[in-house]
């Protein structure tokens, strides 16, 4: 029994004799992160920045490139407007016009 407790003993003054070594390790993993974070606040707030710049540098990219394309559909849509209206008129007369041939044929048959 006694040899099982100076065994243990033994193992626990060794365990508590590394201790102070694991609280400098502690403390200086603490010192590091505080060291690096000035760092790394830089490093996310330049990235934040930069992401923005980009952003704006490709809208406004997107806008006078895509803007003029956009303009040129809708003034061609309006441009085409009155031949479609036409067009679409000549083929409601035409429609009438076939409809009443139509409809007064068998009329004059009897």
């Amino acid at each position: 029994m006694t040899r099982f407790f100076k065994e243990h003993w033994d193992s626990l003054l060794d365990w508590f004799s590394g201790v102070p070594d694991k609280i400098s390790e502690i403390i200086d993993t603490i010192v590091k992160w505080f060291d690096e974070l000035p760092g790394k606040i830089g490093y996310a707030i330049g990235f934040a920045i930069g992401t923005v710049i980009k952003w704006v540098a490709d809208l406004i990219d997107t806008v006078t490139t895509e803007v003029p394309k956009i303009i040129a559909k809708v003034v061609e849509f309006f441009t085409a407007l009155p031949g479609k209206a036409y067009n679409a008129i000549i083929a409601f007369r035409d429609k009438v016009v076939l409809w009443g041939k139509n409809v007064s044929l068998p009329l004059r048959k009897k």
